[in-house]
C-alpha cells in the first residue's frame, strides 16, 4: 500500500483543492512553483535542481518528505512532488538535468526551448523577456543570444490568487516572522495533512478518532534475521565474554554493529527501536576502551590501567543513570571497574571521581563538571562519552547536549588526543545530520533501524478524544457515558478527563478479555491511585470485575497474596485484590517490590503507573497505555504534553521476548493534538535545534571557559554545533533565508551578527567585556557566576537592578523570586486559598510580593518548604520540589555576586537563607534540628530543649545527669550530648603582625572542639573567611577553606599530639596592641646586664607564653591584609561554615592603637657616571675572566668600594643589574693581598646557583688565574685536605653551618677570610634562619678570634636595607640600596587578576592568555614561562603546543632546522620534554636529569627554541634571560600545610629579574604576572615596594642553640643571650615588636622574652633527651644564668648528622627496646622529622593508597601523611616499581637524600643502647638503598644482565653459585660456559658483566694484636684492599658513591655491640680499638663478633669470630 493510498486528511481538507494534482503534466509545473515563491532567480534554480537530485536518489519515502521539506519549505508542494516523483525524476533524465555539467548546459537550452512550447500551447497573455541564461549558452546555441524568448503565463499577482491556502499561510507566516518557533512549526507541518507509513488505517466515531498503525510484517524481520552473520558471545576475546553472562549470540542489530563498536575508535550513531538492546551496543564500545588499556589477560579475567581513562555515559533522566548504573556495575564487577552516578542527587568526591572508571551522569550535570574546567580526571583523561537518546537535540535540553559535543569536539582538537562519541538514539527522520554534528563517519559509523527490527513487531494505536462538550450538545452519546455523573463535573478539563478515563478503560477490558496484561501510564502520582479506583468502580458496575481476577491458585499466589495483605498502604490491599495495581514513588519500596512481582506473577492484571517505570524498571506488558498527554512542567509553570523521548521508553515496553508475538502500544489524547502525536512517533518531523533559545547562556558559558575568546572563535564554536547544520539546511525556521545560503554557504555573516547581539547583551549586563577594537571578549565576576552556578542571563538583568548594599531577610527571600528560574511558576485562582493559608501560617518573613504573581508564589512555597509545611495541592508540591531543587544553587550564586561586591552584611543574610533551604531550619530553631537528615530528634525532646533555653554551649556545659534532669529523659540525654559534640565549632585566635606601615600579616590558629563522624560531616567541612570592615561596609580578604577528615584527625585525632598533650598548658594568645613605638637602641648595649638582675621576666609572663607546640596542636591560616588610611577602629574576622546554621565565629581585631613599623627605606641613587672600562683593574690576567668591555651604570657605581677597600658591602639591585661582578672583584680584592691564608666563600641559596657558580669559576679563577675552587654541597662533600687547599669554597647555607658547627676543631674555619652571602634577603624566608645564625656565628668567631673577617650581601632592592647593613657592620660606604627601577633594559610589568576557587582550573584558565601573549611577543624573541611545580610544566606546555597545532603553525617556537634539532632529540632522555621541543617548547625542573637541563638551557640560549617552561627555581640557578617573562601564578603548594601559599615577593621580583638581555633588548624587556584576581591590587601596590626583611630565626632556634653548646660556644643561658645579640632577630625585635609577638618593647619585656624563650627551648632541649645540665643534683633556678649545659648524646648525634632534635627523641623512644623487626626499624626511619618536607600533593593519597598494596611492608593510615609517603616510595624502589607520577622520582631523590645520614644517626643511637641485631638491621637499610634492591634479593641481581632475570639466578643456584663473592671468583672463560649454557643471559652484556665485576671490591681483613685484661679489650685489625678501588657500582642511586665501610665488634650470643666505626679508604688501613666488655667473662674460651659491613652493596658484608 503507498502513502498515496493511506493520506490522512484530518483538517476536513475540500476534495477540490487536490484538483491541481491532477494538472501536473511535466517537470515546469515544479519549477514554477518554486520560482513563485522565491524571486531571486539564482537561488530558485538551485532549489529546483537540489530538489530532483533528492528526488532521484533518496529511497524511502519518509526519509524524502523530511529531505525536501528542508529544502523547500513548503508541505503541500513536498506532497505534491511525493505523489508525481516517478513522472518527474524520468523527465528530468530525460532533459539531461541530473548528468554532467556539459550535459547541464545542454539540458537547460532544451528546458527553455520546451518551455516556451508548453506556454505557447496553453495560451494566455505573452509576456516579452530578455532571458538571461542565454549569456552564458555555448557557440553551437548562438543563435538563441539574439531572438526573445516568449513566455506565456500568469503575473505574479494571479499566480500568488492561484496559490494553495495553505501555501499563502506559510508566506504570510514567514513573513510576519523573524525566526520560527518550532512548536508553531510542526502544527504548520501537520496541521493540514501528513502521510502515515504502510499498514495503517483509520477509525473515526463520534466519540474519537483512532489512527492504527499495524505491526510491521514479521516476515521482513525474518529476512533480515536470515541476512544477518550472528556474532556469539565464545568467540569473543575471552577476558570480554563474562560480560555478556546470560547471552549465547547478540541480536541482530548487536551483531551487525559489532566490528564498528568493538573493533574500532569510529565515532557512531546508532538509530534504533526502543528494546532492540542498545545498552549491548554502548556496552561493547566501553569493552573496546577497556581493552586498549589492558596490561595483561588471565582467561576470563583481565589486568587493566586503571588510572588512564574514564567513560562517561550521559542519561537522559536520574532514572535512567541510576538503572545503567546498576546494570554496568554488574556486567562489569569482573574486572573490577568501577562505575557511579554522578548527578544533581549523587555528588561524587575529587577521590571517587580519580577511582571511577565509568561516570554515569546527565547533560546539565555533565555541562557543569565541563564547563568549570576544574583540572581533575574528568578533564584529561575522558576517552569514550556515550550520549543516550540524542534525539533529545529536538527538546528544550537538546542546547545542553549541543553545547557537550561542540565542547568535546574542540577538546580534540585542541588536545589532539581521541574521544570517542557514541550516540544512541530512537528512529530519527535527518539522522544524516545528527551523525554529520557528531562527525560520525556515514559509512563506517551511521547506523539506522526502523520499525521492522524490533525483536517484538508492535501495534501502535492513537486515539483523539472529542470535547465531551460537543458531544453533550449534540446529544451523541449512548450508554457509553455515564451522563449523570458528567453533568455534575464541573469543568470541561474534568468531564474531558473522565470521558478519557471511559475510553482507556474500554481498551484495558478489551485487552484483559484477550487474555494480556496492562500498563497504563498517567503523569501524576495521585493519578494512578484515582485512575486504579475508576478502573475497579467501572469493572464492578459494568460486570466485568470477573475478566481482572486471578484464576491460578499455586504456591506463588498465596505467598503474593500474604505480601500484599502486609503492605502499608491501605488502597493497594483491596486494588490488588481485585487484579489492579499501582506504582509511583510515592509508596514505600517495600510495597513498590510487591507490585512489580505480582504483576509478573499475574496476580496484577492491570498496573497503573507513573513514567518513572518505564525508565527505572523493566516491566514490560503485551499492552501499554499512555493516558493523557498532559503533563505538568514547572519549569514553565503549565501543562505542557508528553515529549516523544517518554512516549518512545514508555511504549518500549509493550512485548515480553519471552511470551508475546507481538505488542500493543495505545496513547490517547485529545483530538485537536492527534496528529502531533502520530507525527511525534512516527518520526515525520525533522529534529530541529532550539540552540538559539539559550545562546546568550552557553556563549557566556565557553567565554568563561576560556574556548571562545573573541567573535572568530564564537563564530568558529558556533558552527560546530547541530544548529549549524540545521541552519544551512532550514534556514528559513532559524530567520535566515536561501538566499543569504547562497549568498553565503557557511553564513558568516549571520553567525557573526547572532554571536555579536548575544555579546552585546552579556556585556550590558556585565557578564563580559567586549572589545570591539580586537573583536575579544573577557570574562567578568557575574559571566563566571552566572556560568558556574547554571544561572540565566536574564536572572543577572534582574539581580544588577534588584541587589542593594543594605537589604534585610525579607527582601532577600524577595529578591530570589524574581530569578528567571522561578518566573513561569504561574499562579492559579485554585492555588491562591492554600497559599494565603501558608503565608498566615509558616511564613517567617513578609511577603513582598502578591500572591497571585509568581513571585509571590515562589517565595511562599520556599518559606514553606523551610517549615517542612506538607502541601495538599498537585500542583504545589510540583512546583515546591522544583523551587527546592533550584534554589539552593540560585542562592549560593546571589551569595557569590554579593560578595565579589565586598557586601559583607547581604553576603552573610544570603548564605544564611542558602543553608536555611537546604538544611530546611530557620536559623532562629534549635541547632541540632540540622543533623534531621541523618538522625531523627524526637519533636518533644525538641521542644524541651527550646522550652528550657538549652542551646549548643549549655548543653556542653551541664553534666550527663543535670541534663537527663532538665529533659527528663536520661537515654535521651546522652543521646543529645553526643549529638552536640558533633556541631562544628571551632576556638579560634588570632595572631596579627605588622609587616610594613600599610600590611598587616594575620595569622588565625584554629582549634577544632567537636567530634567527627562520617555519617553526618562527611569527608570535608567547607567554611568563608573573610575580613570585614562594618563601618565601611567592605571585604578586604576571603577565602574559602576546606578541612579535611585527615587533617583533622592529624590534630585532634583520637592518636592525635594534641590528645597526648591534654594536660599541658595551652598557649595564650596575645591580642593587645603595643601602647608604645618609641625605639630607642641606646639601651640594648647594657642589655646583658640589665637581663642578668632581672627577675628573669616573670611579672610579664603574659606578655609571650609560647607554646613549643602550636603546630602541633593547631591548624594555622595566615593571609595579608592592607591597612585603609583613615585607619578604621578594628576589622572583624568572619569564620562561617559554608553548611551549618549559627555555626560562625566573629573575632575583632583592633587597630586604633596598632604600633606600626617605621617606614625606612632608602635608596642610592644611580650616579651619572661614566662607565668604566675593565682596564681599571691593571692587571691583564684578571681583566681576561670579564668578557666585556665596560663595566655598567651599577657596577661603575660600587667598583671602587669593593675592589679599593676591605669594607664590608651590602649591595642592593634588582636581578640582571650584574651582582655577580660585585662578588668576583670583591674575591680579586683578596687574592690581590700577599698574605698566604686567603680563603673565600661564597653562599648561595640553592644547590643550582652553587653549580652553577662552580662551572664559573672553575673556569675563570681555577683555569685562567690558578686558584684552587672547591664545592660544598650536600651531594659534593670533598675531603679535608681539599678544603684547606681551596681558595674559594661554593657552598649552600645548611652545609656551611654544619662544617662551621664544629670551628674550634676545624682551623680553615678559623681562616676565612670573605663570606659573599647571594640573595641575603632570603633571611626572611623559611632557610633564612640557617642563613641568619651562620653569619651571627662567623661574626661571633671572628670577635674571638680576632681575625678579620669581610661580609658582602647580595639582595635585590630591599625595604630596611640600613638594618641589614648595622647587622653586618656595614659602613655608610658599603651600603648600595639602587632602586627595582635601575635595571639595564627597561622592563614593562603586567599584571592580570584570574578568578577561580580552585587552583587547578585557575591555573588551566591562563594557558590561552599565555599563548596569545606569546604570540603578540616580537618575532625570533624567547619567551621565559614560570610555574609553581613540574607538574605545571607539562601541562602548561601542551596546551601551547594544542594551541599551535590549532594555528596550524606547530613550528611556531622553533628557530632551528631539522637536523640540530633531530641530533638534540636523539641525546633526550625524558619523554615529555622530547614530545614538547618538538613543538619548540622547552622544559626546565628539578626533576630532569642534568643532561637534559643542560641541552634544554644550550638549546634555548642559542635561541634555537624561543620558548622555555620553567619551574621558578630556574630564576635563583642558570642565568638564561628572555625577552618576555611570564609568571603563570603566584602560589605554590606546600606539602607541610597542604596548601597553596603565596611565592615571597622577592621570588617573583627575582623571576622578574630575568627580563631583559642588556645586548639585544634595547627597547626594553616585558612581565606578564598572572595571579588571583583577589590579588592583583596588592601585586600593583607592592610587587616593586618589597617588605622589610624579617628574621625567621625563632622557629629554629632549638638546633642551633643544641649545635652551639655542643661545640662550646654556648655553656651557660648567659653566653646564649649573649650569642643571641649577635643575631638579626635581636635588631629587628627592636625595631617592630609586634612583628614578635611583644605588646611593648620596654627594658624589661624584652629581657623578659628573651629569658623565657631562653627557658622553654633548654627545657624542650632537656625534656627531649638532647641536653642536660652538667650538676643533675642542683634544682634548676630560672635565675641561676651561670649554670653549666652540655649536650647529651642524643643532642651529639643531631649535631653532628644535621638532624632536628625531635627525631633523635623518636629514635632514643623506639630503639631502646631490643631485637626489633627490620619492618619497625624501617618504620622508625620514616618517621624522622626530616620527612615532613615530603611533598604529598593533590590526589597523591590516592596513589599512595595502590602503592602501598603493591609492596612489602603494607603502611596503613593516613596516605596523605609524608612519612608514610617516603615509607612506601621507598619500599616501591626496593621493589624496582615504576612510578606513574613522574614527580615521585624527584620526590624519591629527596627522600633518598635524607635517609642516608639519618639511618647513620639510628645505628648511632643502636649503638648507644647496645644493641647488636638492631644495629646490624638498620645497616642493612642503606645499602637496599644504593642497590634499589631487597635484603634478600640475590646479590647478583644488582649486575648487567641480571636484572629482572630470575630464570638465569635460579639457574646459578643450581650450579651452587648464590651469592656475588662465589661469582667474582670464577674465571672469564668459565663464568662464559655457564652463562652460555643456561640460555637465560644475553649475550651483549657479557662484557659490561665482567667489566662491572672488576669494580667490586675484595678485602682481607687482619686481626694483627688483641689483648683482653679483665673486661677491657684492645684489638689492632688491618684492612686492605686485594684490588684497586673503584667508587660503588649503583645505577639505581644518583647521589655521591664513595664506598664507606661499617667496621663493628659485638657478641652475637648476647646481642651486645661494643664497638662501631665508620671507615673510608683506597688501599689499606689499620684500626685500634679499645673498649671495655659489660661483664668479666666467664669461660676461658671468649668469643667476639667481627662484622665488615658495607654502606652500598648488598651480599659483601664479612663476619668472623675473634677468639680470645
Amino acid at each position: 500500500m503507498s502513502y498515496r493510498d493511506n493520506e490522512l486528511f484530518l483538517s476536513g481538507q475540500s476534495k477540490e483543492k487536490k484538483k491541481e494534482n491532477d494538472q501536473i503534466q511535466s517537470i515546469f509545473w515544479l519549477r514554477e512553483k518554486i520560482n513563485t515563491i522565491y524571486s531571486d532567480p539564482n537561488t530558485s534554480e538551485t532549489l529546483f535542481l537540489s530538489a530532483l537530485k533528492i528526488l532521484s536518489e533518496v529511497d524511502q519515502n519518509n526519509n524524502l518528505q523530511s529531505e525536501l521539506f528542508d529544502l523547500l519549505g513548503n508541505f503541500s508542494l513536498v506532497e505534491i512532488a511525493l505523489e508525481h516523483r516517478n513522472l518527474l525524476v524520468r523527465q528530468a533524465q530525460d532533459l539531461g538535468l541530473l548528468s554532467n555539467d556539459q550535459d547541464y548546459q545542454n539540458a537547460m537550452n532544451s528546458l527553455e526551448i520546451l518551455e516556451l512550447e508548453n506556454e505557447v500551447e496553453s495560451g494566455g497573455n505573452i509576456k516579452i523577456k530578455r532571458s538571461k541564461r542565454n549569456k552564458s549558452k555555448n557557440n553551437q546555441n548562438k543563435r538563441h543570444q539574439k531572438q526573445t524568448v516568449l513566455k506565456f503565463g500568469m503575473n505574479q499577482k494571479e499566480k500568488r490568487r492561484n496559490m494553495t491556502k495553505e501555501n499563502e499561510q506559510w508566506l504570510q507566516f514567514m513573513k510576519s516572522k523573524k525566526r520560527m518557533d518550532f512548536e508553531e512549526l510542526d502544527e504548520m507541518k501537520v496541521g493540514k495533512k501528513t502521510a502515515l507509513p504502510k499498514n495503517s488505517h483509520i477509525i473515526e466515531t463520534e466519540k474519537f478518532k483512532e489512527v492504527i498503525i499495524d505491526a510491521p510484517d514479521p516476515r521482513l524481520y525474518q529476512e533480515e534475521l536470515n541476512k544477518t552473520e550472528f556474532i556469539y558471545i565464545n568467540t569473543l576475546d575471552q577476558w570480554s565474554q563474562p560480560t555478556f553472562k546470560g547471552y549465547t549470540k547478540l541480536n541482530l542489530i548487536q551483531s551487525r554493529m559489532y566490528p564498528t563498536a568493538y573493533k574500532t575508535n569510529e565515532n557512531i550513531l546508532v538509530c534504533a527501536p526502543t528494546g532492540a538492546g542498545k545498552t549491548n551496543i554502548a556496552l561493547l564500545t566501553v569493552l573496546h576502551e577497556i581493552k586498549r588499556h589492558i596490561l595483561g589477560e588471565d582467561g576470563y579475567s583481565a589486568t587493566i590501567d586503571m588510572n588512564e581513562f574514564k567513560i562517561v555515559y550521559v542519561a537522559p533522566m536520574k532514572a535512567l543513570a541510576a538503572e545503567v548504573v546498576d546494570n554496568f556495575s554488574k556486567r562489569l564487577r569482573y574486572l573490577k571497574i568501577k562505575v557511579r552516578e554522578l548527578t544533581g542527587d549523587m555528588q561524587l568526591t575529587e577521590k571517587e571521581l580519580n577511582e571511577t572508571q565509568i561516570i554515569v551522569t546527565t547533560p546539565e550535570k555533565f555541562d557543569i563538571v565541563t564547563r568549570k574546567a576544574t583540572g581533575s580526571s574528568l578533564d584529561s583523561k575522558v576517552r569514550l562519552v556515550i550520549f543516550d537518546e540524542v534525539h533529545l537535540l529536538n527538546d528544550d535540553r537538546g542546547p545542553v547536549i549541543e553545547t557537550l559535543v561542540a565542547r568535546l569536539i574542540r577538546k580534540v582538537e585542541m588536545s589532539q588526543q581521541m574521544i570517542r562519541l557514541v550516540a544512541l538514539s530512537a528512529t530519527l527522520p535527518n539522522y544524516k545530520d545528527v551523525a554529520q554534528f557528531l562527525k560520525v563517519n556515514p559509512e563506517r559509523g551511521l547506523f539506522h533501524f526502523d520499525r521492522k527490527f524490533r525483536p517484538i513487531p508492535l501495534k501502535m494505536v492513537f486515539i483523539g478524544v472529542r470535547d465531551v462538550k460537543d458531544i453533550l450538545e449534540q446529544r451523541n452519546y449512548d450508554d457509553f457515558y455515564n451522563v449523570r455523573h458528567l453533568c455534575r463535573l464541573r469543568t470541561a478539563a474534568e468531564r474531558n478527563k473522565y470521558y478519557q478515563n471511559m475510553v482507556c478503560f474500554s481498551k484495558v477490558v478489551e485487552r484483559i478479555k484477550s487474555g494480556h496484561q496492562v500498563l497504563v501510564f498517567v503523569h501524576s502520582r495521585k493519578g494512578t491511585l484515582n485512575t486504579a479506583k475508576f478502573f475497579l468502580n467501572q469493572a464492578q458496575q459494568t460486570r466485568t470485575l470477573e475478566h481482572f481476577n486471578n484464576e491460578i491458585k499455586n504456591s506463588d499466589f498465596k505467598r503474593s497474596v500474604k505480601n500484599i495483605m502486609n503492605c502499608k498502604h491501605y488502597d493497594l490491599k483491596n486494588l490488588a485484590l481485585n487484579g489492579f495495581g499501582i506504582h509511583n514513588a510515592g509508596l514505600l519500596r517495600k510495597d513498590r517490590n510487591v507490585m512489580e512481582k505480582s504483576f509478573k506473577l499475574g496476580l496484577i492484571k492491570v498496573l497503573v503507573t507513573t513514567a518513572t517505570l518505564a525508565w527505572g524498571v523493566n516491566l514490560p506488558a503485551h499492552t501499554v497505555i499512555i493516558k493523557g498527554t498532559g503533563i505538568y512542567n514547572p519549569k514553565k509553570g503549565d501543562f505542557v504534553d508528553v515529549g516523544a523521548l517518554d512516549i518512545q521508553q514508555i511504549f518500549g515496553r509493550a512485548g515480553r521476548p519471552q511470551f508475546d508475538k507481538d505488542g500493543e502500544a495505545i496513547l490517547i489524547t485529545e483530538e485537536n493534538k492527534l496528529l502531533k502525536m502520530v507525527n511525534m512517533v512516527t518520526n515525520q518531523i525533522p529534529i530541529e535545534s532550539q540552540f538559539l533559545d539559550q545562546l546568550n547562556d552557553h556563549l557566556n558559558a565557553e567565554i568563561v571557559l576560556g574556548t571562545v575568546s573573541d567573535l572568530q572563535e564564537a563564530s568558529s564554536w558556533l558552527k560546530s554545533t547541530y544548529l549549524y547544520l540545521r541552519l544551512i539546511k532550514n534556514p528559513m525556521g532559524y530567520g535566515s533565508n536561501y538566499d543569504q545560503v547562497f549568498k553565503d554557504k557557511s553564513l558568516n555573516q549571520f553567525r557573526r551578527e547572532k554571536i555579536l547581539v548575544a555579546a552585546k547583551l552579556l556585556e550590558e549586563n556585565r557578564m563580559i567585556r567586549y572589545d570591539s577594537t580586537t573583536e575579544s571578549f573577557y570574562p567578568t565576576d557575574l559571566g563566571r557566576i552566572s556560568s558556574y552556578y547554571y544561572l540565566k542571563w536574564e536572572t543577572i538583568q534582574k539581580i544588577n537592578k534588584k541587589m542593594k548594599k543594605n537589604m534585610d531577610l525579607s527582601q532577600i527571600f524577595d529578591l530570589i523570586t524574581y530569578a528567571e528560574e522561578f518566573q513561569n511558576l504561574k499562579s492559579r485562582q485554585e492555588e491562591l486559598a492554600e497559599l494565603a493559608k501558608i503565608e498566615s501560617s509558616c511564613c517567617n518573613y513578609d511577603v513582598i510580593a502578591p500572591l497571585d504573581s509568581s513571585s509571590g508564589k515562589t517565595n511562599v512555597l520556599l518559606q514553606a518548604w523551610i517549615s517542612n509545611y506538607r502541601l495538599s495541592s498537585f500542583s504545589l508540591i510540583v512546583d515546591s520540589n522544583y523551587i527546592s531543587k533550584n534554589a539552593p544553587r540560585v542562592l549560593r550564586g546571589f551569595f557569590e555576586i554579593s560578595f565579589k561586591r565586598g557586601w559583607g552584611s547581604v553576603s552573610t543574610l544570603l548564605l544564611t537563607v542558602a543553608k536555611m533551604v537546604e538544611q530546611r531550619t530557620w536559623e532562629t530553631q534549635h541547632p541540632l534540628l540540622q543533623f534531621n537528615n541523618y538522625i531523627r530528634l524526637r519533636p518533644l525532646i525538641v521542644n524541651k530543649l527550646i522550652e528550657k533555653n538549652l542551646d549548643l554551649n549549655r548543653i556542653i556545659d551541664l553534666s550527663l545527669n543535670d541534663l537527663g534532669f532538665l529533659i527528663r529523659n536520661k537515654v535521651q540525654a546522652r543521646f543529645i550530648k553526643d549529638l552536640s559534640r558533633k556541631f562544628p565549632y571551632f576556638e579560634i585566635y588570632p595572631e596579627v603582625r605588622p609587616i610594613t606601615s600599610e600590611i598587616l600579616n594575620i595569622d588565625l590558629y584554629l582549634e577544632a572542639q567537636f567530634d567527627w563522624d562520617f555519617k553526618v560531616h562527611g569527608k570535608r567541612l567547607a567554611f568563608w573567611i573573610w575580613i570585614e570592615d562594618f563601618e565601611n561596609e567592605r571585604i578586604y580578604h576571603s577565602e574559602y577553606y576546606t578541612l579535611s577528615y585527615d587533617s583533622w584527625n592529624d590534630k585532634w585525632g583520637k592518636n592525635s599530639y594534641k590528645k597526648k598533650k591534654r594536660n599541658q598548658k595551652k598557649h595564650k594568645f596575645n591580642n593587645d596592641n603595643n601602647n608604645n613605638n618609641n625605639s630607642n637602641i641606646d639601651f640594648v648595649n647594657d642589655f646583658i646586664q640589665t637581663s642578668n638582675s632581672n627577675n628573669n621576666g616573670e611579672d610579664d609572663d603574659d606578655d609571650y607564653d609560647e607554646n613549643n607546640d602550636w603546630e602541633e596542636l593547631y591548624i594555622k591560616i595566615s593571609f595579608m591584609i592592607p591597612i585603609i588610611e583613615p585607619r578604621p577602629n578594628e576589622y572583624y574576622i568572619k569564620f562561617v561554615s559554608d553548611t551549618y546554621l549559627n555555626c560562625e565565629n566573629i573575632i575583632s581585631v583592633p587597630l586604633k592603637d596598632l604600633v606600626l613599623p617605621n617606614q625606612r627605606t632608602k635608596h642610592t641613587d644611580l650616579l651619572d657616571l661614566n662607565p668604566l672600562h675593565v682596564s681599571v683593574l691593571n692587571n691583564k690576567n684578571i681583566e681576561q675572566i670579564f668578557k666585556f668591555p665596560y663595566f655598567n651604570p651599577v657596577q661603575t657605581q660600587f667598583f671602587y668600594v669593593l675592589y679599593r677597600t676591605q669594607f664590608n658591602v651590602l649591595l642592593g639591585a634588582p636581578t640582571g643589574s650584574g651582582k655577580t661582578v660585585a662578588a668576583e672583584l670583591a674575591i680579586l680584592q683578596l687574592l690581590n693581598q700577599k698574605h698566604k691564608n686567603k680563603t673565600v666563600v661564597y653562599i648561595a641559596p640553592l644547590k643550582s646557583l652553587v653549580t652553577e657558580r662552580v662551572k664559573d669559576w672553575k673556569y675563570k679563577f681555577e683555569k685562567l688565574l690558578g686558584y684552587k675552587v672547591a664545592e660544598l654541597t650536600g651531594d659534593v662533600m670533598p675531603d679535608r685536605k681539599t678544603l684547606e687547599g681551596a681558595q674559594i669554597i661554593v657552598t649552600n647555607p645548611e652545609k656551611f653551618d654544619s662544617i662551621t658547627r664544629g670551628w674550634k676543631k676545624r682551623n680553615y674555619v678559623k681562616k676565612i677570610n670573605l663570606i659573599i652571602i647571594d640573595e641575603i634577603h632570603l633571611l626572611g624566608n623559611e632557610r633564612g634562619a640557617t642563613l641568619e645564625i651562620l653569619v651571627s656565628r662567623m661574626r661571633y668567631i671572628s670577635s674571638r678570634t680576632g681575625a678579620k673577617l669581610r661580609f658582602i650581601g647580595l639582595s635585590t632592592a630591599l625595604a630596611n636595607a640600613g638594618d641589614l647593613a648595622e647587622w653586618l657592620n656595614v659602613p655608610p660606604q658599603g651600603l648600595f640600596n639602587f632602586k627595582p627601577s635601575v635595571r639595564p633594559v627597561r622592563l614593562e610589568t603586567h599584571i592580570r587578576g584570574f578568578t577561580g576557587k580552585f587552583y587547578c582550573p585557575r591555573m588551566a584558565s591562563m594557558n590561552k592568555h599565555i599563548y596569545k601573549a606569546i604570540i603578540n611577543t616580537k618575532p625570533n624573541h624567547p619567551i621565559l614561562v614560570f610555574v609553581s611545580s613540574r607538574r605545571q610544566t607539562r601541562l602548561t606546555a601542551q596546551d601551547l603546543i594544542s594551541y599551535t597545532t590549532m594555528d596550524l603553525n606547530p613550528r611556531k617556537f622553533l628557530n632551528c632546522k631539522e637536523s640540530e634539532l633531530n641530533n638534540a632529540l636523539k641525546r633526550v632522555k625524558d619523554k615529555n620534554l622530547k614530545l614538547s621541543l618538538t613543538f619548540g617548547i622547552g622544559l626546565h625542573s628539578a626533576g630532569l636529569s642534568y643532561s637534559d637541563k643542560a641541552i634544554v638551557e644550550d638549546l634555548f640560549r642559542n635561541l634555537k627554541i624561543l620558548c622555555l617552561v620553567s619551574t621558578s627555581t630556574l630564576a635563583w640557578g642558570v642565568n638564561l634571560p628572555a625577552h618576555t617573562v611570564i609568571i603563570k601564578g603566584t602560589e605554590y603548594f606546600d606539602p607541610k600545610t597542604k596548601k597553596y601559599k603565596n611565592f615571597e615577593i622577592t621570588e617573583l621580583l627575582q623571576m622578574c629579574g630575568r627580563a631583559g638581555r642588556p645586548q639585544f633588548d634595547h627597547d626594553g624587556a616585558k612581565v606578564i604576572i598572572m595571579c588571583k584576581k583577589s590579588q592583583k591590587e596588592f601585586y600593583k601596590k607592592f610587587l616593586f615596594s618589597p617588605f622589610p626583611v624579617e628574621s625567621n630565626l625563632l622557629s629554629q632556634l632549638p638546633n642551633h642553640l643544641m649545635a652551639e653548646i655542643n661545640s662550646g660556644t654556648i655553656s651557660t643561658k648567659q653566653d646564649a643571650l649573649e650569642y643571641l645579640t649577635w643575631t638579626y632577630l635581636f635588631r629587628r625585635m627592636i625595631l617592630n615588636p609586634n612583628y614578635y609577638g611583644l605588646k611593648n618593647f620596654t627594658k624589661k619585656q624584652i629581657n623578659g622574652f628573651f629569658s623565657q624563650l631562653l627557658n622553654q627551648i633548654f627545657d624542650k632541649l632537656i625534656i627531649n633527651n638532647c641536653i642536660e645540665y652538667v650538676k643533675e643534683e642542683k634544682d634548676y633556678n630560672e635565675t641561676d644564668s651561670q649554670k653549666k649545659l652540655r649536650t647529651t648524646i642524643f643532642g651529639q648525634i643531631a649535631t653532628f648528622y644535621y638532624l632536628d632534635y625531635k627525631t633523635l627523641n623518636i629514635f632514643n623512644e623506639e630503639l631502646e627496646e631490643d631485637d626489633l623487626e627490620l619492618s619497625d626499624l624501617f618504620e622508625i626511619l620514616c618517621d624522622a622529622t626530616e620527612f615532613d618536607e615530603v611533598p604529598v600533593r593533590h590526589s597523591e593519597d590516592q596513589t599512595n593508597e595502590e602503592l602501598s598494596k603493591r609492596v612489602r611492608w603494607r603502611v596503613f593510615g593516613n596516605y596523605g601523611s609524608p612519612h608514610n609517603k617516603a615509607n612506601i616510595i621507598l619500599q616501591a624502589h626496593f621493589h624496582q616499581i615504576k612510578f606513574a607520577v613522574p614527580d615521585y622520582y624527584s620526590d624519591l631523590n629527596s627522600v633518598i637524600g635524607q635517609a642516608i645520614r639519618t639511618i647513620q644517626a639510628m645505628a648511632d643511637v643502636a649503638f648507644h643502647y647496645g644493641h647488636l641485631s638492631n644495629t646490624l638491621k638498620i645497616l642493612k637499610i642503606p645499602q637496599m638503598i644504593v642497590q634499589g634492591r631487597w635484603y634478600d634479593d640475590s646479590s647478583l641481581s644488582i649486575l648487567p644482565g641480571f636484572e629482572s632475570n630470575h630464570n638465569l639466578i635460579k639457574y646459578l643456584e643450581s650450579q651452587k653459585i648464590v651469592a656475588l663473592p662465589q661469582l667474582m671468583e670464577i674465571n672469564r672463560d668459565k663464568l662464559t660456559k655457564i652463562l652460555t649454557r643456561s640460555k637465560c643471559f644475553e649475550q651483549r652484556y657479557l662484557n659490561k658483566l665482567f667489566n662491572t665485576l672488576k669494580l667490586f671490591p675484595k678485602i682481607q681483613v687482619k686481626v694483627f694484636e688483641k689483648k683482653l685484661k679483665i673486661k677491657q679489650v684492645k684489638l689492632k685489625i688491618s684492612l686492605k684492599y686485594q684490588n684497586k678501588y673503584y667508587d660503588a657500582y649503583a645505577p639505581k642511586f644518583k647521589k655521591q658513591k664513595t664506598l664507606a665501610w661499617a667496621v663493628i665488634i659485638g657478641d652475637s650470643s648476647s646481642d651486645k655491640i661494643y664497638f662501631i666505626k665508620r671507615v673510608f679508604f683506597k688501599n689499606s688501613i689499620q684500626i685500634s680499638l679499645e673498649f671495655d666488655l659489660d661483664q668479666i667473662p666467664k669461660e676461658e674460651n671468649f668469643q667476639l663478633d667481627f662484622y665488615l659491613i658495607s654502606d652500598k652493596y648488598i651480599g659483601l658484608d664479612q663476619q668472623y669470630k675473634i677468639n680470645f
